[in-house]
């Protein structure tokens, strides 16, 4: 057993500081100035509640390196700082870098964070990162990246990054690097946590891809309705890939993968408020005067706690400032009857695809929110002050004549209304140019479930309607699907539910 010291603080000026045995150390801070040497042997362990400082030079010698304290600590070398092991064992606080660190065998966070600050955290050819729940590497710049032979593997998580593989292929060389920004997705939200895999060997993969998060990074997404979103350009834009999500596990998982590149979790739901809450999760940002933007519009209500609702509307407004109230300009069509919302249920509503700016509302910047303005509950002293109202902004941007451009200006994948369906919604695409069109409906697996449309298409707005059947015509179970357009070089999927 090594013998336990205790330093105030370990200054070295000049010096070279030793352990030719095992020892088990604690200080409060350490400082290696410029010139000074600082060498762990094997099995030391030094357990510092302080700052690490470093301008000099640092041996690590197979040895530990704890940070316990009960504040916000940090390291610092501006050559960068190479661990052995490096643990966080703190009660509160986070761990910041303020500089890169590479790590040789493992990099173990028990209690407290990391926070890369910007900073690069390389983990060696045998190290390993450990978390446990709510313990993590963040930060919203900086990443976690390893380099790794990869070949023939099964559910490998690479250096504990989370990112577990399966392939029977040859990937050679393969770098996985970890960020914690949170990515822009198209019409979702992403959590904070995000994989760069990048293969030698990228093509013919087959592979499955388990992307493990922690409930820390869920960042008020509905955790229950997460799917993978993949980039091809380094985050710039994103297609909805699908997969199974286990909410015990913290995973979600896909099959059929070809090749790598950038990857997340997000969802179209956000996480629903407390007591009697309506949020937008999907709205235009630009929208014309007199032009139906219902089917751009979705909500989700959630009754947790308050008494029973029978029945209440749902209003959709317009406002200079964005504080809404039913005293601003309501959407033409623009308020929902939603029946029966018991304490505890969540509800999806939907408005109605014909709700339009109305036609004398002046051009200029705005706010678009919704707001519960009737409610019926059983106990009338819980009705007040249990809706918040989210707004968007809205930019009307000139008046138009009632008959919108015949031809529209991008291309364009709708939301499918109604949403839930059973059986039978209905899609809307529009078309800049004339195209060869493609629209799939998948199942969350990824497997083709419905060809709509495969064809030569001219420009404008369409609208196509699915039954609810396969290609053979035969009814498909209860569940959520993909669908997907490919329009020359243009690819968007969006989920749909469908009940039965």
């Amino acid at each position: 057993m090594g013998v336990r010291k205790t330093f105030v603080e370990i200054l070295l000026w000049g010096t070279i500081l030793v352990w030719s045995i095992p020892h088990s150390v604690t200080a409060t801070g350490i400082t290696v100035p410029s010139g000074a040497t600082f060498t762990m042997s094997s099995g030391s362990i030094f357990t510092l509640p302080g700052n690490w400082n470093n301008d000099g030079i640092f041996v690590h010698g197979d040895g530990t390196v704890i940070f316990d304290g009960a504040i916000d600590q940090s390291i610092s070398n501006p050559s960068g700082e190479t661990f052995y092991t490096l643990k966080v064992e703190k009660s509160t606080g986070d761990l910041r870098l303020n500089n890169n660190v590479t790590v040789v065998e493992s990099l173990v966070l028990t209690t407290g964070d990391l926070d890369l600050n910007g900073n690069t955290i390389a983990l060696g050819t045998n190290a390993t990162l450990h978390e446990s729940p709510g313990n993590t590497v963040k930060g919203t710049s900086g990443s976690i990246t390893t380099t790794r032979a990869l070949d023939n593997i099964s559910s490998e998580n690479v250096g504990g990054l989370g990112a577990s593989i399966t392939t029977t292929e040859d990937m050679g060389s393969t770098v996985i690097d970890r960020g914690h920004g949170v990515q822009t997705l198209d019409d979702a939200y992403g959590i904070e946590r995000y994989y760069d895999i990048t293969p030698t060997n990228n093509s013919g993969l087959n592979a499955t891809l388990v992307l493990n998060y922690d409930d820390s990074e869920l960042n008020s997404v509905s955790e229950s309705s997460l799917s993978l979103y993949r980039s091809t350009d380094e985050g710039a834009t994103w297609s909805l890939e699908g997969g199974i999500v286990n909410t015990t596990d913290n995973t979600v998982t896909l099959s059929d993968i070809n090749s790598f590149s950038r990857w997340t979790a997000g969802s179209e739901t956000l996480l629903e408020l407390p007591n009697l809450k309506v949020f937008s999760y999907s709205s235009p940002q630009v929208a014309l005067v007199g032009e139906a933007i219902g089917d751009l519009i979705e909500l989700h209500i959630q009754n947790d706690g308050v008494a029973d609702a029978d029945s209440f509307n749902v209003g959709f407004y317009i406002s200079d400032d964005g504080a809404i109230t039913t005293d601003d300009v309501l959407l033409t069509g623009g308020r929902v009857f939603v029946n029966l919302v018991a304490s505890g249920e969540t509800v999806e509503v939907s408005l109605y695809s014909g709700a339009s700016v109305p036609e004398d509302l002046d051009p200029g910047n705005y706010f678009l929110g919704s707001l519960v303005d009737e409610l019926n509950v059983v106990d009338e002293s819980d009705e007040e002050d249990n809706f918040v109202s989210l707004p968007i902004t809205i930019d009307i941007a000139t008046a138009v004549d009632s008959d919108r451009n015949e031809i529209p200006e991008h291309f364009h994948l709708g939301r499918n209304y109604p949403n839930p369906f059973n059986p039978v919604t209905a899609f809307r695409y529009d078309l800049p140019e004339g195209s060869e069109v493609t629209l799939t409906i998948y199942d969350i697996l990824g497997r083709q479930v419905r060809i709509l449309i495969q064809g030569m298409e001219e420009p404008g707005y369409k609208s196509v309607v699915w039954d609810g059947t396969d290609d053979f015509g035969d009814p498909v179970s209860a569940g959520v699907y993909l669908y997907r357009i490919q329009a020359g070089d243009f690819t968007q999927t969006r989920k749909m539910i469908l009940l039965r």
